[in-house]
């Protein structure tokens, strides 16, 4: 009687997820058959990566059509909306094409866009009320901490599930003499594949919150939380922040002297993990004054930091113009400083505002000429192009070899450019400068591989 109630329970969660999420759900199995596939045929096709990014940013993409949807009091457009995901993943497939072994472009293509689309999950209900006055902050915090409390515990029962099954394959291997055999080669990918692209996702899916059951008067606290937040959070940002400025007045009172520049990425990351306790406080304000102290003053105490990261982060530019990591700390430097300032002079003060942010940030940065790497990428290049006129290795468009010595700084700006450049790009860029150099030194390679090598007839 007990088993058949289970199996009951379970083919109603079932059916309630193929109700609530069915585009999810197939492409979560199709993302699983993609990665199974990879492994079965221990294949590297570019096409592998390319279809595993695009799946998953469909995914999330899904998901928060799926809950603005379910936000909205009219039905109309909801076939338009959901048909938008399947045709910017199509589109994302071939945007973000995969070249390499490790495509540091396409990776971060995919993150930003994982960030992006999985930071409005959290918005998607709520985006139609970013700006209304009636905005329910009690309602919102709930579902916070709700799809918090849900991505933690699938991720649990996700690594829970891969553990026991790990413990599972080690026994029969062992037990039946099975540890040269298929099973020592591919169960465990196979196994890691299932735990989590399908059963801790689904999981997820399963629990995840409705609108209609969160409470929009009282706010629901969780004791975890409530422990991470008063006494593993808050003072542990309060160290990190004694840190901070203990450094900041260490680099005042020797002007000088440089500042790390580790400073600019401690500063985003103490400062994000502080906006992050934040917003999980908003629960549990009434818990205590030193809680309402935080609150009120952790907006403050960001803001002078900010400078510190824009002063750290101009001397490196002034020396070495724009990189990637540059690019990201003054981004993200832009975006701390209109959280801090918004959450001292609103008097609203909306939760919802740093995920929100975070969401357009995440996308805007990835496309464009603005982006992440067209942007420090052209500069770079720019920078590269002067300094070689400069050194004379550039004339009226041809390379020219150097006949005599150049300035030590500007022959190290040189080496990083072109260091820049071939590390994110493969050296596509500037590759056509130097094509004609680039050959005779290959044909002069290859003429001395066939003379001087025993294994020159085999050069190819």
């Amino acid at each position: 009687m007990k088993f058949s109630l289970h199996l009951e329970d379970i083919k109603n969660s079932f059916q309630k997820l193929l109700q609530r999420f069915p585009l999810e759900t197939v492409v979560l199995v199709i993302l699983t058959g993609v990665i199974m596939y990879s492994i079965h045929t221990e294949m590297r096709a570019e096409w592998i990566p390319q279809t595993v990014y695009s799946l998953i940013v469909t995914f999330f993409f899904l998901m928060s059509v799926t809950l603005y949807r379910e936000s909205r009091e009219t039905k109309r457009w909801d076939k338009v909306l959901s048909i938008m995901p399947i045709i910017y993943g199509i589109g994302f497939y071939f945007v973000n094409s995969y070249t390499g072994d490790f495509d540091l472009e396409a990776i971060v293509f995919f993150l930003l866009h994982l960030f992006g689309f999985g930071f409005a999950i959290v918005v998607a209900p709520y985006i139609r009320k970013v700006c209304s006055p009636k905005e329910n902050t009690v309602q919102y915090a709930n579902y916070f901490t709700l799809v918090t409390w849900t991505i933690l515990m699938s991720t649990i029962v996700g690594a829970s599930v891969l553990l026991l099954g790990y413990i599972a394959i080690v026994s029969v291997t062992e037990l039946f003499d099975l540890s040269g055999t298929f099973f020592r080669e591919k169960i465990y990918a196979y196994w890691a594949t299932l735990s989590l692209s399908l059963v801790a996702p689904l999981y997820a899916l399963i629990h995840f919150p409705e609108l209609k059951e969160i409470k929009k008067n009282t706010y629901d606290t969780n004791r975890f939380f409530s422990f991470l937040v008063r006494f593993v959070g808050i003072p542990f940002i309060l160290i990190y922040f004694i840190i901070l400025y203990a450094y900041s007045i260490r680099v005042l009172m020797n002007f000088h002297d440089w500042p790390n520049g580790i400073i600019s990425w401690l500063v985003i990351g103490f400062s994000i993990f502080g906006y992050l306790v934040y917003i999980f406080s908003e629960s549990y304000v009434g818990e205590g004054k030193f809680l309402r102290v935080f609150r009120k003053y952790f907006p403050f105490a960001v803001l002078p930091q900010i400078l510190m990261l824009f002063y750290a982060i101009y001397l490196r530019i002034a020396q070495y113009d724009l990189t990637m990591n540059r690019y990201f700390v003054i981004v993200f430097g832009v975006w701390l400083t209109i959280i801090s300032l918004y959450y001292t002079i609103s008097k609203k003060k909306l939760i919802l505002f740093i995920p929100a942010t975070l969401t357009l940030i995440s996308i805007g940065i990835s496309v464009g000429p603005w982006g992440v790497f067209s942007l420090p990428l052209d500069r770079q290049y720019n920078r590269f192009i002067s300094n070689i006129e400069k050194a004379g290795i550039l004339q009226d468009g041809k390379i020219i070899p150097l006949t005599k010595t150049i300035d030590m700084d500007l022959e190290n700006e040189i080496i990083s450019e072109v260091r820049y450049i071939c590390e994110y790009r493969t050296c596509e860029k500037i590759r056509p400068l130097f094509e004609q150099v680039l050959t005779a030194a290959e044909e002069e390679n290859k003429k001395q591989w066939d003379t001087s090598s025993s294994f020159g007839r085999d050069y190819s």
